[in-house]
């Protein structure tokens, strides 16, 4: 507004709109359509005057529009719609430099961007404008690109695929065999032949997305196959037969493994040496696909036969060692000439006739490939050696020995006589001056060197000298004589005691069974020469009667522990005086005595009787005795005085060995009801029973307490209480049940 009013001091604006102002010339904006009465009041503090002015403001159009897609992939065209209202002109503006005044325009981008789109309309009455902006994206769109490495090839394929799309972030392949991938540049395994088609959709992170395609060949491979036969295993050089079994190939490349190669279809191929060797087929098709397959042809060696011996000739019997020294053979079997065979690897064979013997080993592989060798033994005869001879008597040196030799089949002798030097004459004589075992030898030779030995033995030996040593001439009858020999030249003795008993050895000893009077005599032998001797006593040798020691004896305890009294019964025979020996306790002479006995502690004591006769004769007897001391004490727990035995209608403690003893009985409360002290004095026996009554009456059935107040046995120990194992305790009191 602009103000020509003059003279004012203040200025006060209406702009009919709700709104004020004091500025001297204002500007203000309607924001509504309508007719507005603007005035203006003036004042210079005396007065004031008014001015009005009238305001039209028409209504704006309304510019919208919209688009039938706001973003789309790459160069395309965008078909723009306009929504606006009213009577008006359009004028758009693209935002990359061009525009159109078409009410529904279409418009294509050259390059993928942002643009915002203007629209702007003029009302055509009053000439107002509006204009309305949106903005419309062109995307990027990836180039999808592919290639591969290789692009063709033979089964099985391994195929590269190498990714050239560009603005792309995901992928996904389809590579025609029913495999796909999700990576950028994957690896595809073509295992069949055939031609695939192969695509590749390449996409960006604004979902924009092209195609890229290609194919691969993938062409079949033959299938290489052979078997094959050996024709000679039993030679070398060896010969074998291929057989080509292949399908699918045209050509074909044999390497047999010893350097050898064909290209036939089925070779026939001669290996030189024996070993194992790998052969490959290599089978190729029309598209130079190939296939190979190995195998292996063993050429085993064959048998190579030889053997040493050792020796090669000898005497008779002859042992042959045979060492097999083949090479390839699995079996062996020896002929050794002689009628004997085997089929170890060594042996030995023993040539038991002299001539000559052809020996033969033959071989033999697991192919039934054989060969042998051969050799000759020689075996000659061999001489025998024997003699006799004719001595005097060997008992008594100096023998002379005349030899007569009668070997066959020797030409030289040789005589060990066992004195020295060798004798080399045809019979000898010889003449043993001491005693002794001589070994003797003849060995006779043959012309080819075999000898054969013959031996005996010329036994010389010294008389026997018959001696003994016998301590005294006269015994007790059960004693024993013991005799030592002191006899010279012997290797046997044998004993006569003059009863019809013998016995043999150096040294003996011996009892007789009945008195009397006996001649002794010791044969002494020389086995070997067949020599003795023998000796008698001068006078017999006297054996004396002797008495019998017999007794038994009757034990009756005492009062105390350990003691009591023995009485002898005597029943000994023969026998003129005694004596008594209690073990070193005592001792008598008496014929039957009485002994009382005090041990201190238990145990077995021995008692001995000795019974002599007038000849100083003696006999023994020993018998022992077992002294112990029974002691004991039981409490029992429970009573029931209806039942009909005795100890169990009765509370009675059971005991021995006891020498005092004292057993008190009370009720639960303390009560004072029965007591005893009561013993069988001989031998420790409690003698005292309670049967359940009070002065008579009786008791209801209950639980009542027993207590022991005093138990000493016999040996002066004290009773160590009633043991209760599973409480580990021992105790002078305890509980008895009544029952009713």
């Amino acid at each position: 507004f602009t103000q020509y009013s003059t003279g004012a001091l203040s200025y006060n604006w209406n702009f009919d709109d709700g709104n004020f102002s004091s500025i001297y010339s204002p500007t203000h904006t309607y924001t509504n359509p309508g007719n507005y009465i603007v005035s203006l009041a003036i004042n210079d503090g005396c007065s004031y005057d008014t001015a009005f002015q009238s305001i039209t403001v028409h209504p704006v159009p309304t510019a919208l529009f919209t688009t039938l897609n706001d973003t789309l992939c790459g160069v395309q065209t965008f078909s723009f719609i306009n929504q606006s209202l009213g009577i008006y002109s359009s004028y758009w503006d693209f935002g990359d430099g061009n525009s159109s005044t078409l009410t529904d325009p279409v418009h294509s981008y050259s390059s993928p961007g942002i643009y915002n789109v203007t629209l702007t309309i003029t009302e055509l009455v009053n000439g107002c404008e509006n204009s309305y902006t949106d903005q419309v994206v062109s995307l990027i769109v990836p180039v999808a690109s592919i290639s591969s490495s290789p692009a063709y090839g033979c089964m099985p394929l391994f195929v590269d695929f190498i990714n050239n799309s560009t603005n792309a972030q995901y992928y996904s392949w389809n590579f025609g065999d029913g495999n796909t991938s999700n990576n950028s540049n994957p690896v595809n395994t073509y295992l069949n032949a055939g031609n695939y088609y192969i695509t590749l959709i390449a996409q960006n992170t604004n979902g924009c997305n092209d195609t890229a395609s290609m194919n691969i060949d993938v062409y079949p491979i033959p299938v290489a196959d052979f078997s094959m036969a050996y024709n000679d295993s039993c030679v070398l050089p060896a010969s074998v037969s291929f057989t080509n079994n292949s399908t699918g190939a045209i050509n074909y490349n044999w390497v047999f493994g010893d350097g050898g190669t064909a290209v036939s279809t089925g070779p026939v191929h001669y290996y030189q040496i024996d070993g194992q060797y790998s052969v490959q087929l290599t089978a190729e098709n029309s598209y130079g696909c190939v296939d190979s397959i190995n195998d292996i042809v063993i050429i085993d060696p064959i048998p190579i036969i030889s053997f040493t011996t050792s020796p090669l000739f000898g005497c008779v019997p002859l042992v042959v060692d045979f060492t097999n020294t083949s090479q390839n053979g699995n079996f062996y079997n020896w002929d050794f000439g002689d009628g004997n065979v085997s089929t170890l690897p060594n042996v030995s064979n023993s040539y038991t006739d002299p001539g000559y013997y052809l020996a033969t080993l033959t071989g033999e592989d697991l192919n039934g490939c054989s060969a042998s060798s051969s050799v000759i033994i020689t075996v000659y005869p061999e001489p025998v050696a024997d003699f006799t001879y004719v001595n005097s008597d060997p008992c008594y040196p100096p023998v002379s020995v005349d030899f007569t030799n009668t070997s066959t089949g020797a030409t030289n002798y040789s005589w060990d006589l066992d004195l020295g030097p060798l004798v080399s004459l045809t019979h000898p004589s010889i003449v043993y001056s001491l005693a002794g075992n001589y070994n003797i030898e003849l060995i006779a030779t043959s012309a080819y060197g075999c000898v054969d030995t013959a031996q005996t033995s010329i036994g010389v030996y010294d008389t026997p000298i018959a001696s003994f040593f016998l301590p005294n001439d006269t015994i007790c009858l059960r004693d024993s004589v013991f005799l030592t020999s002191q006899s010279s030249y012997a290797d046997s003795l044998v004993w006569d005691f003059g009863n019809g008993d013998q016995a043999y050895g150096n040294d003996t000893s011996y009892y007789y069974e009945n008195p009397g009077s006996y001649p002794i005599t010791l044969y002494a032998y020389n086995t070997i020469g067949g020599c003795s001797d023998a000796l008698t006593l001068n006078s017999n040798f006297v054996v004396l009667p002797s008495p019998i020691a017999d007794f038994y004896f009757e034990d009756t305890y005492g009062e105390n522990p350990y003691s009591g009294r023995l009485e002898f019964f005597n029943q000994s025979m023969f026998a003129d005086s005694y004596f008594w020996d209690y073990e070193g306790w005592g001792s008598s002479t008496v014929e039957n005595p009485i002994y009382y006995y005090q041990y201190p502690v238990e145990g077995t004591y021995t008692y001995t009787l000795y019974a002599y006769n007038d000849n100083g004769c003696l006999d023994s007897m020993i018998q022992e005795l077992t002294v112990t001391f029974d002691k004991g004490l039981f409490i029992p727990n429970a009573m029931y005085p209806s039942h009909s035995v005795f100890k169990v209608a009765n509370f009675m403690p059971q005991g021995i060995g006891l020498k005092e003893f004292h057993i008190m009985i009370f009720d639960t409360y303390g009560n004072f009801i029965w007591e005893s002290n009561e013993l069988d004095d001989e031998e420790g026996i409690p003698l005292g029973f309670w049967d359940g009554t009070l002065k008579g009456v009786p008791l209801k059935e209950d639980v009542y307490v027993w207590k022991v107040t005093k138990a000493v046995f016999k040996d002066n120990s004290f009773w160590k209480g009633k043991e209760y194992p599973e409480e580990n305790k021992t105790t002078y009191t305890g509980t008895i049940t009544l029952i009713r």
